[in-house]
């Protein structure tokens, strides 16, 4: 892989294009703002800008990464599995479960290379708590807490957050489709498939949006595992922390502090300290989908059917929708 195209130079595009440059890569940039393109074309020394993704269809790129607003991921990935080219989605691959089962169905068709941005399978912390309970640290697990806020106007405190997509509908906006994503794939990634599944979301606060702010989502794996997962776009100041019971003692991992202490059931306690690069986990992940490239195959756990199985999930009509105005 050589050549990138990015298309979004937003946040996370603007992310993935100085990180495909650290890794040795050319870099192509699309993004119908071409000022906002221009300006990181000439920071990162990008070989070529575009408005839209359409007109690179005669340029020689050997891949794509698509970090447009989610609402508009599917016409962009299908226009480049047309080509048989590999495509790195950002999460959620939709906001909507139409015309996933075709997208999906084109991939396997043309033999074309596909990858999900699930970013926290290579984030340090994560994955030292996914060896701990590999290992059995705390036994057989009988059941896992996740809780989650952070209150959005702090997100990107330089832009006024009415104006980011996870403040509207519109752009795939909201709670559920901006984070639980995450939490979903790492969930299964922990504990194995989710087989039962409950929950709501709703607008608990008072910030000016019409998507949902909270959700709430109770689950159980395949593996007789039960799951609580919260998250919210108001809690101040910013946690994330996971608690985790097995039947030899309990995990508490801070993704905050960055710490997982292991507490025997004798009571016994060991804490272990991490201190990730913020931006490692994303330099992994662009790392190894240049990998799959390389050798011409896709991760089945991570692959664009992976995405479609969280699409689904997120919007399981047995999560209850009690926005209002939404």
């Amino acid at each position: 892989m050589n050549t990138l195209l990015i298309i979004g130079c937003g946040s996370i595009g603007a992310r993935h294009a100085r990180n495909a440059i650290s890794l040795g890569l050319s870099v192509v940039l699309v993004d119908p703002d071409v000022n906002r393109a221009h300006a990181l074309a000439d920071e990162i020394g990008a070989t070529g800008v575009f408005a839209s993704y359409e007109e690179t269809a005669s340029a020689s790129i050997d891949a794509v990464v698509v970090a447009s607003p989610s609402s508009f991921h599917i016409e962009a990935v299908r226009f480049f599995l047309e080509r048989s080219i590999p495509v790195f989605i950002e999460k959620p691959l939709a906001t909507s479960v139409e015309g996933l089962e075709g997208l999906v169905d084109l991939a396997k068709e043309n033999g074309v290379v596909t990858m999900m941005g699930q970013s926290y399978r290579f984030h340090e912390t994560f994955m030292a708590l996914k060896t701990f309970l590999d290992e059995g640290a705390v036994g057989r697990i009988y059941h896992a807490q996740f809780f989650g806020g952070q209150y959005l106007p702090d997100w990107h405190p330089q832009v006024d957050y009415r104006t980011e997509y996870m403040a509207q509908k519109r752009q795939g906006g909201g709670v559920m489709l901006t984070s639980k994503s995450h939490t979903l794939d790492f969930i299964e990634w922990f504990f194995g498939p989710i087989k039962e599944y409950v929950g709501w979301k709703d607008q608990l606060g008072s910030l000016t949006l019409d998507v949902d702010d909270a959700c709430f989502l109770l689950m159980k794996t395949e593996r007789d595992i039960v799951a609580y997962a919260q998250f919210d776009f108001l809690e101040r100041p910013h946690r994330s922390r996971a608690i985790i019971a097995g039947e030899a003692g309990t995990i508490d991992a801070d993704f905050i502090a960055d710490t997982i202490t292991v507490t025997r059931a004798d009571g016994t306690a060991q804490t272990h300290s991490y201190n990730p690069d913020p931006n490692a986990r994303y330099v992994e992940e662009l790392r190894y989908f240049a990998t799959l490239v390389e050798k011409g195959e896709s991760d089945p756990t991570l692959d664009i059917a992976h995405g479609k199985h969280i699409v689904d999930l997120m919007l399981d009509p047995r999560v209850r929708d009690l926005t209002h105005g939404a």
